[in-house]
């Protein structure tokens, strides 16, 4: 686990009462043209060394070079990421040099400056309010959508205000069959965040909100400075990845209310970053993540970059592939050119990489006109991966109204890609990286430009369909399921045997065969409640012997056989218990209340439904059934209880006293599981 100390902010070139209104009005290519370093950043480690004792030899050794150490990027036991200024005269590769050359220096690396990638305010298009949307909402609503938000209201991208995008990339009909809901959250990397935006508030994690160039609080930094978003970029990527939607307010987040995490990146007053900045980012969060305190974090969304030069960025290289690992996906903004071009080599042969967007483990997102055709100066090359929606994005403002007027660039359409994708993770919480992009990348639409046709030279799969994404996602998680000889369509149980063994509850025999109408036993209802659970028995010294294997209490049960490990998950857990002489009967048969006792026992303590132990009208729930005098004393409330849930007695008759075959516990093992 890394720990981070307070340290001399970056001497990065600042931009004196910076704001984002400012900055869009005339957009350069700094990235392009800007200082591609700040300093150098030096790891070096010692074998049971302490953080005090490897700072005090780590400046010792850089002062000897006549290397200034300015403070802490990162610390782990015995190892130590500091960031150093070069001696005077010296260049920052005759720094980085002359620092790998000091004995007990693991690695060594430019401080890469790293840019907002700023958009372009569209010419007469100023700030507006939430209201003042009704005389065009019946003209442009395209379709009845999942949220009453009033900018998402407006399909038509020649009204103003709109959200257009939510319509061309199909997110309103991804909204319809998943919603994040607070499920996921999204980290943005970027100049922090208006706490208190009122429709953003609710989403924004901002107990966890961090400043990582001034190692506190963002809220400190609100406090200190008056703002926790001195530029307004952070806050208008904030709100189309995840303004709260369906509040009647305002914008829709692509998201659908993911959570919000503003990691502000920026030193004060500043749009430029370096790599030091965003490793104590990145180290920050995972840190959370590591330690099981910040959950479900699925997505960072950096809508900055800088170009070529920081390909060598290792150290933050390190830490997205270490993120990934963990089901974090990066998503990145694929890049502005010069906002009239996009960015070419000084020789014209080719289109730049820009990092950290174009690394292989990132999402590198260029930018769509409101036509679905290519935004001329978004940059293009092999390294890219998806397009989206960048022309003329409204969204939430850190000033004035709280909303911003509209705006283009690859910056904007990088959160929709990422509130995408968190809706996606929230859809299928077990889904990995890659199956996502995959759901991604497959659905993706082909990009028809044939003024900018990029499709030979560009790596992008095409538009993103958020709609087809999801639904490709959640087809692929559905379980195949098998097929049994014995089992036809035309059989009543068809669909809940073909269910109950796509999730793996109940299982065919060797030989291709179900046997639905076989009875069971006592050891075959341990095995499939077993199933239905998904947990794994762990081994100890109470059941477990490593000579001799499986240890049981009931001196009926023999320690080898397919069901040993079912019967003593069901003993521990007190889903089946023994008879009062101490066996299990195995092999004995059981009828249908018995089954029913035994699945009100799992739904107790397995799943925690405490309605089992006071189920409703027992008696007048019995009395709707003509055989329920035949149900025992003991049973009653537990077959009132499945019946009441429509587990059991679906066609009328309880059959208490009936032997459960197969097929009928293939149908209640559904029902429960997935609703009658």
């Amino acid at each position: 686990m890394r720990n981070h100390a307070p340290r001399t902010p970056l001497a990065l070139a600042t931009l004196a009462g910076l704001s984002l209104a400012v900055a869009l009005t005339s957009p350069v290519s700094a990235l392009a043209q800007g200082s591609v370093s700040d300093g150098i950043l030096v790891t070096m480690s010692q074998p049971a060394a302490d953080e005090v004792s490897l700072l005090a030899d780590a400046t010792s050794a850089l002062d000897a070079a006549g290397l200034e150490v300015e403070g802490i990027v990162s610390s782990s036991q015995g190892e130590l990421t500091v960031e150093a200024q070069p001696a005077a005269g010296q260049t920052d590769d005759q720094a980085l040099a002359a620092a790998q050359e000091i004995p007990g220096v693991d690695h060594a690396q430019l401080n890469y400056v790293y840019e907002l990638i700023l958009p372009a305010e569209d010419a007469g298009a100023g700030a507006t309010s939430a209201a003042g949307t009704a005389t065009t909402l019946a003209t442009t609503l395209r379709e009845a959508i999942a949220a009453n938000d009033p900018y998402a209201q407006i399909s038509s991208p020649y009204d103003s205000p709109n959200q257009y995008w939510l319509y061309s990339s199909n997110l309103v009909g991804a909204w319809e069959l998943a919603k994040t809901n607070n499920a996921v959250t999204i980290v943005t990397l970027d100049s922090g965040a208006r706490l208190d935006h009122p429709d953003l508030a609710d989403n924004i994690l901002a107990g966890y909100a961090w400043d990582s160039a001034n190692e506190q609080p963002l809220s400190v930094t609100l406090a200190e400075t008056g703002s926790s978003d001195h530029v307004g970029h952070g806050t208008l990527v904030a709100g189309i990845a995840a303004a709260v939607t369906n509040n009647g307010v305002g914008v829709a987040g692509a998201s659908y209310n993911a959570n919000i995490l503003p990691i502000k990146v920026l030193p004060d007053n500043s749009s430029t970053t370096g790599s030091a900045e965003l490793i104590r980012a990145y180290e920050h969060v995972l840190e959370l993540v590591r330690a099981g305190e910040l959950k479900n974090v699925r997505v960072f969304n950096l809508s900055l970059g800088s170009y070529s030069e920081a390909v060598n960025d290792d150290d933050l290289h390190d830490l997205i592939r270490e993120a990934r690992d963990l089901g974090i996906l990066t998503v990145c903004a694929g890049g502005n050119g010069d906002y009239t071009e996009p960015n070419t080599d000084s020789e014209g042969n080719y289109h730049e990489n820009i990092y950290p967007g174009d690394f292989e483990e990132c999402v590198s997102v260029t930018a769509l006109e409101k036509d679905g055709t290519n935004i001329h100066w978004s940059d293009y090359n092999d390294a890219k991966d998806i397009s989206a929606p960048g022309r003329s994005i409204w969204s939430t403002a850190s000033t004035g109204s709280g909303y911003s007027g509209s705006s283009s660039g690859t910056s904007l359409a990088t959160p929709i890609v990422s509130g995408t994708a968190a809706l996606l993770f929230a859809a299928d919480p077990d889904a990995t990286v890659d199956e996502v992009l995959e759901a991604m990348y497959e659905t993706a639409t082909p990009v028809v430009d044939p003024d900018d046709d990029r499709t030979q030279t560009s790596g992008s799969h095409g538009a993103l369909d958020a709609g087809a994404a999801l639904e490709h996602l959640l087809a692929s998680d559905e379980p195949e399921a098998p097929t049994f000889s014995d089992v036809y369509e035309t059989d009543w149980y068809y669909g809940v045997v073909s269910t109950a063994a796509a999730n793996g509850i109940m299982n065919g025999h060797g030989d291709g065969t179900f046997a639905p109408l076989t009875r069971l036993t006592r050891a075959e209802v341990a095995c499939v409640l077993y199933n239905l659970s998904g947990q794994t028995l762990e081994k100890t010294s109470q059941n477990w012997d490593a000579q001799s294997g499986w240890k049981v209490s009931f001196p009926d049960v023999e320690t080898d056989q397919f069901y040993t490990e079912a019967i003593i998950w069901c003993k521990e857990n007190g889903v089946i218990n023994g008879d009062g002489d101490g066996t299990f009967r195995p092999h004995s048969f059981v009828t249908r209340q018995e089954f029913a006792c035994m699945l009100a026992n799992y739904a107790l303590v397995i799943d925690g439904d405490t309605s089992v132990t006071s189920p409703e009208g027992v008696e007048e729930t019995l009395a709707s059934f003509p055989d329920s005098a035949y149900v025992t004393d003991w049973a009653r409330a537990n077959v009132a209880w499945v019946a009441g849930k429509k587990i059991m007695g679906n066609n009328g008759w309880l059959s208490p006293t009936a032997q459960m075959d197969r097929s009928t516990c293939a149908a209640m093992l559904v029902n429960y599981a997935f609703g009658a």
